[in-house]
C-alpha cells in the first residue's frame, strides 16, 4: 500500500492542510504553532498529520480518548480526513465527524 495524499479539515489541531507523499522532497515535518506564539512548535500538529491517516484507515486514534469527537477542530466544529492510497488499484477513504458536507461516517 502506498499513500498518496492526505487531505484534513478540522482534525485535532489541524485547521486545514494537505500533504503530497508522491513528492520526493517531503522528508522532513517541522511545525509552526500560529495560535500560540509562546509555544513555538508544541501543539503545531506533527503528531496529528500520523493521527490523521489512522483515523481515516481504522477510526481509532495512537492516545487514548474516551468520545470520538475529541478528533473534531473546536474552532471549525467540524472534521475532515481524506487519505488517497494505491494498492494494484486507487482508493480514497474519507472519515468525517459533525461536517456540513460529508456528514459522519466513512466513505471508500
Amino acid at each position: 500500500m502506498k499513500l498518496i495524499n492526505l487531505e484534513i479539515e478540522g482534525f485535532l489541531s489541524i485547521g486545514q492542510a494537505s500533504l503530497d507523499f508522491s513528492d520526493p522532497r517531503l522528508s522532513l515535518v517541522v511545525g509552526n504553532n500560529l495560535d500560540e506564539q509562546h509555544a513555538i512548535s508544541n501543539g503545531a500538529g506533527k503528531t496529528a498529520l500520523l493521527e490523521a491517516v489512522g483515523w481515516a484507515l481504522y477510526g481509532k486514534l495512537l492516545r487514548p480518548s474516551k468520545k470520538i469527537d475529541n478528533v473534531v477542530n473546536r474552532k471549525l466544529g467540524r472534521c475532515s480526513v481524506a487519505l488517497h492510497i494505491h494498492s494494484d488499484v486507487g482508493y480514497l477513504v474519507r472519515r468525517s465527524r459533525r461536517h456540513p458536507v460529508h456528514g459522519t461516517g466513512i466513505i471508500l
